[in-house]
């Protein structure tokens, strides 16, 4: 056999020198046939990789890049004992330095119980925290370690952690003995749990991690308990709260027992409910239950994962049906079996139209104030508490009075205010837009009446564009409601918008009667508030109708009285309608080929001129079933406010406004203040000559003063139409007339005044 290798080795040496110098020469067997064991083959690799057989003098060998690497990792736990788990970890290395290496395997807080290397006994020393592999043998190895850690139990869940080295494929094998736990682990890539006759298989796969940690919650039925000493026999308390919810048709408990452990320890409860009440689920740390019904009574049974040696808080949800010819409930209370002492508090609360009274029949237990409730328990309830009670012993009775109310039909939406902008254009169109502020908690539509020959553009709920629909009623607009939130701070109202257009006949003639005719909403609206525009020609003397004004409209006296049109009237002056409505309508800014296309258009519907032919704009203009484009109201002419209080669902509200065409009014106010200066003129020429018909004196003219000076400060004090129209034109006539007659008779008298003074000079001369 040594021959043998020794001709491998022949041929194996060249091969090997080839890649370190060219110079070796390979040499050329092709009838040599050669047979080696595995056993003699290895340790001839074996020998080539540690150098130990010189292959070319002068040729260095290539350093390995790291020294040492971990190819994987087996770990087989044993977790059937209760307190620890035994743990077999199988690591495959492999080692490229012939140096002596440091390989860290495990952590210190591991008790090792054997290691081997290759099948044989190893030794694994303390270095940094980690024990470590010791090796210089380069090459594939394979290290087996058993070593045990210790299980921490808490509340039904087992968990344990090992520090490990990370390797790239880490895998374990975990053995339980209860079939029924549930394995979890956080840096587990995959679990997969298999059930056998003698416990729980779970194969885990890890990510490159440095500690294993694993976790299995044990199942909450009670485990056989094992063949210990007698234990102390437990003790425990209970305090019950209970926060009893009446409604019209069931009265809903939701109640928490706080178990105390006086002494000793226990991992299962049991209390008694009467058999009417129905469970509907019970909640704390590791339980499972069942109910086992017994005549009038039912018993509630809790196994826990666990064993509870101080406190435990279970939470109860039930409920109980109230029959419907009911005239009194009783409560009923909650029995802790093997309870010392039992004591609680009883909180009653109403969710629905139901009148409870409290009877008199009490029997061990007592009313108390709402503040001596747990403060838990107040806070736990969404509903006022009507009635408190506090009891020492499971066994009271508590029966209260029962009234079931009948419900009252009350409003589920209503309009807060409603604002309507009406806008008439001497073409006859009229453009409305109503806005609306909504609250609803239960309708779905909104349904306005605005005409068959209406032409809905627009509409908006909540900012947002919406589809509006029609029904069999052409009259009628259904516009889609959203609902409100009853949290919101003011009540969740949201704003509705609606903009239509109605045409008319075109405004002409010198005296016109204009009616105009509010939408009617299906809601009842508390405000209301009207704003129409009419046209600048026309002049709105007089409103009639199912509003009142609330501003003062232009009155015959003001007409003609010449007033200044921004002081008698707020005015607002704008683009008229005249290029087609879509240019003034569209508001999509992000869109401009729309508002160039609107321009450009020729509808003849938006003319001025109606025509029922040609009233259908082309299909891309009008299409049905899509979202609008979003649209406004642009005003001008001149405004006319009206309020209304409240205003009934589906109320018809109609305005009738009487005007006169503007031309006639200046008309008017020219001939009025032409009058008005005349009269003046002729009344101061009239007074002025009557009084000067005598001698002027200093007297009269001090008193023409005296009278002219009132006048005058009281016209520059008033303000209106008196002093605008009609004082400013008398004013100027009395001027007139007076001066006509004071200018001549002032002149002769400062004549003779002179003429006088001239000869009383001349005499003094003399």
């Amino acid at each position: 056999m040594r021959t043998i290798l020794l001709l491998c080795l022949g041929v194996i040496l060249p091969l090997a020198a080839t890649a370190a110098g060219p110079d070796i020469r390979i040499p050329d067997l092709p009838s040599a046939d050669m047979r080696i064991s595995w056993t003699d083959f290895k340790e001839l690799l074996q020998l080539i990789q540690t150098e130990k057989i010189a292959v070319a003098p002068g040729v260095e060998k290539k350093k390995p890049p790291v020294p040492w690497s971990l190819l994987d990792a087996h770990y087989d736990v044993d977790a059937t004992t209760p307190d620890s788990v035994a743990i077999t970890a199988t690591l495959g290395l492999h080692v490229w330095s012939e140096d002596w290496e440091r390989i860290p395997v495990l952590g210190e807080a591991v008790a090792l119980e054997s290691a081997t290397l290759d099948g044989a006994p190893c030794f694994l020393a303390r270095d940094g925290g980690k024990y470590t592999l010791l090796i210089d043998e380069p090459g594939t190895h394979e290290l087996v370690v058993k070593f045990h850690l210790r299980a921490t139990a808490k509340e039904g869940v087992v968990s344990f952690e090992a520090p490990v080295t990370p390797t790239p494929v880490t895998r374990m094998n975990l053995h339980l003995a209860e079939s029924k736990a549930v394995v979890t682990a956080p840096m587990a890539a995959g679990i997969r749990s298999v059930q056998s006759d003698d416990g729980l298989n779970a194969e885990l796969v890890f990510q490159s991690t440095d500690t294993l940690a694993v976790s299995w919650k044990l199942p909450a039925a009670p485990i056989p308990p094992e063949p210990v000493a007698p234990k102390i026999a437990p003790r425990l308390s209970c305090m019950t709260t209970t926060l009893a919810t009446v409604s019209e048709n069931f009265v809903s408990y939701e109640s928490q027992l706080h178990f105390e452990l006086l002494r000793g320890e226990v991992n299962a409860f049991a209390f008694a409910l009467p058999a009417e009440l129905q469970v509907l689920g019970v909640e704390g740390k590791g339980l499972a239950w069942e109910s086992e019904g017994a005549g009038q009574s039912q018993t509630i049974n809790i196994n826990l994962n666990y064993s509870v040696s101080d406190r435990y808080v279970l939470h109860l949800r039930s409920e109980a049906p109230i029959p419907a010819d009911a005239k009194s409930l009783t409560f009923p209370a909650i029995r802790v079996n093997d309870a010392l002492r039992q004591t609680g508090f009883v909180a009653i609360a109403s969710s629905g139209n139901v009148e409870l009274g409290v009877d008199p029949q009490l029997e061990q237990i007592q009313r108390v104030d709402l503040g001596d409730l747990p403060a838990a328990l107040v806070q736990q309830s969404v509903h006022p508490i009507l009635h408190a009670f506090q009891y020492q012993d499971p066994g009271y009775l508590l029966a209260l009075d029962y009234h079931r109310l009948e419900d009252v039909p009350v409003r589920v939406a209503g309009i807060d205010s409603a604002r309507l902008t009406t806008v008439l254009t001497e073409e006859g169109m009229v453009v409305n837009k109503a806005a609306y502020t909504i609250r609803n908690h239960h309708k779905k539509f909104l349904r306005v009446e605005i005409g068959a020959d209406a032409e809905v553009w627009s509409a908006r709920v909540g900012g947002e564009l919406v589809r509006p629909a029609r029904n069999d009623d052409d009259d009628v607009v259904l516009i889609p409601l959203r609902k409100s939130s009853p949290n919101a701070p003011d009540g969740g109202g949201f704003a509705v918008e609606l903009v239509y257009m109605a045409q008319r006949e075109a405004v002409t003639g010198w005296q016109r009667e204009l009616a105009f005719h509010a939408p009617q909403p299906d809601l009842l609206a508390n405000r209301f508030e009207w704003e129409i525009w009419t046209p600048d020609g026309q002049a709105v003397y007089r409103s009639e109708g199912d509003v009142d004004p609330a501003d003062i409209f232009e009155n015959p006296l003001a007409l003609f009285s010449g007033i200044p049109e921004a002081e008698r009237m707020e005015e607002q002056t704008i683009y008229r309608l005249r290029e087609g409505i879509e240019r003034f309508f569209i508001t999509d800014i992000n869109n401009p080929a729309a508002s160039a296309t609107a321009q450009s258009g020729d509808y003849s519907r938006y003319d001025g001129q109606h025509d029922p032919a040609r009233a259908t704009p082309p299909g891309d203009v009008q299409v049905a079933g899509v979202v609008p484009i979003a649209m406004d109201v642009p005003v001008t002419g001149k405004r006319h406010n009206f309020r209304r209080t409240v205003v009934p669902e589906n109320a018809p509200l109609t305005i009738t406004l009487h005007t006169v065409d503007r031309r006639l009014v200046t008309v008017g106010r020219l001939t009025t203040q032409t009058a008005a200066l005349l009269l003046a003129f002729l009344a101061a020429y009239v007074f002025a000559r009557r009084i000067l018909s005598q001698t002027l004196k200093r007297k009269h003219v001090l008193a023409m003063g005296l009278v002219l000076t009132p006048v005058l400060l009281a016209w520059t004090a008033t303000e209106g139409p008196l002093r605008d129209g009609l004082a400013r034109p008398a004013l100027v006539g009395a001027l007139l007339g007076t001066a006509l007659v004071i200018l001549p008779t002032l002149g002769a008298w400062v004549q003779r005044q002179t003429g006088t003074r001239a000869l009383t000079n001349e005499g003094v001369q003399g």
